[in-house]
């Protein structure tokens, strides 16, 4: 007996491979669901508001200098990758801050309490730079960000939002 197991997330509609009429008409329900999802107010209400959230913050960075301090520009590439990013997040991941990084990164941050907190900055090249500290432990890397979001991200945001 063999199990198929799918990672269902409601902001993302899968691709369709498929070619039959079946397979075209899963691909319009994905869509439906996808659509209502966004509608409601539980779910799509903060996804909403961080969406305009990052079209907020990136054209406030869209101009070399935004900061006075030598910032660099916010390049349309790292603002579809950060749209992407949000897109890819499950949906029972509270919503991050969003502020901008003076490299021309965006990033996201978590913030639990003062020694919990997770970081995630989105670059040029579809580097995810993050940053957690969880009590007196922390971590560090980077990961490549193509279709998924990185194993090591989400396994540091829960353990974020589950160890006391």
């Amino acid at each position: 007996m063999s199990t198929l197991a799918m990672h269902y997330n409601p902001f993302v509609i899968p691709d369709n491979v498929g070619m039959s009429d079946d397979a075209e008409h899963l691909t319009e329900q994905f869509e439906a669901i996808h659509k209502h999802m966004r509608k409601t107010v539980t779910v799509g209400e903060p996804l909403r508001n961080v969406y305009l959230a990052l079209q907020e913050t990136y054209e406030e960075g869209l101009a070399e200098n935004w900061d006075a301090y030598g910032a660099k520009a916010i390049s349309p590439r790292v603002y579809s990758q950060a749209v992407k990013f949000l897109a890819l997040l499950p949906p029972v991941v509270p919503m991050p801050d969003i502020s901008l990084d003076p490299d021309g990164e965006i990033a996201f941050d978590w913030l639990r309490e003062p020694r919990r907190g997770f970081s995630i900055s989105v670059g040029e090249k579809g580097e995810l730079s993050y940053a957690g500290i969880f009590g007196r432990n922390r971590t560090h890397g980077t990961e490549i960000f193509q279709n998924d979001i990185p194993k090591i991200i989400m396994e540091n945001l829960s353990r974020l939002y589950t160890e006391d």
